[in-house]
């Protein structure tokens, strides 16, 4: 589910810490890869010696250019039923995820949990084809499906970018050109899925009493 339909206001800036500390982990990943490519493994020396020489230098370059890493804070949700299904770390342990329905406000599309990251992106995606090109949809009633693949698109770019064997591309690059692409298209940026934000419903007024 899209993060601003999941959590208060104090759990989106949560959120950003937690999103701060996972691009500094980013970066100690590139850090390590970096000095181990730097400092390969030489003639006669074991993987253990290699391994504890080049870490060192991880440590050293990590301390200097990105510095303690602080444990981030727990969330706060909008409902109850998202602690008990989520816990204060944002763990999902649903079996489906949704994200509103474009065609059909105040529905919802669903989703297999099971899903990995680059499985949900290429689904989003393929929402967004099918809402734009068949269905006529306008494009901000499509926007909240690009809001929710641009948070799952970091994911798909740690974990799922190798070159895909059945397309010969790498899902993460790819689908963050295709994003680019589309936002675009409609005049939108970054800026424009950040500050998404569901149109809140109009509130009843009372019914006045007595009287005709």
């Amino acid at each position: 589910m899209i993060r601003v339909l999941r959590y208060k206001d104090a759990g989106l800036r949560k959120r950003a810490d937690w999103e701060h500390t996972w691009e500094s982990q980013r970066r100690e990943d590139a850090i390590d890869a970096a000095v181990a490519a730097e400092q390969p493994r030489q003639d006669g020396e074991t993987e253990a010696v290699w391994l504890a020489r080049v870490k060192r230098e991880q440590d050293r370059r990590k301390a200097s250019e990105i510095g303690p890493l602080p444990a981030p804070p727990k969330y706060d949700f909008l409902k109850s039923t998202y602690w008990r299904l989520r816990g204060g770390l944002d763990v999902p342990k649903e079996r489906f995820f949704t994200v509103p329905d474009p065609q059909s406000p105040g529905e919802w599309l669903y989703g297999w949990a099971g899903w990995n990251p680059a499985q949900r992106v290429r689904a989003l995606a393929g929402a967004w084809i099918e809402g734009e090109e068949r269905s006529g949809a306008a494009p901000d009633q499509l926007l909240p499906l690009l809001v929710a693949l641009n948070e799952d698109l970091p994911w798909v770019l740690q974990w799922h970018n190798k070159v895909d064997p059945d397309t010969d591309v790498r899902p993460g690059d790819y689908f963050r050109s295709w994003l680019g692409e589309q936002l675009n298209r409609q005049g939108w940026t970054q800026r424009t899925l950040t500050d998404w934000a569901p149109v809140a419903a109009p509130r009843r007024g009372r019914r006045p009493r007595g009287g005709a």
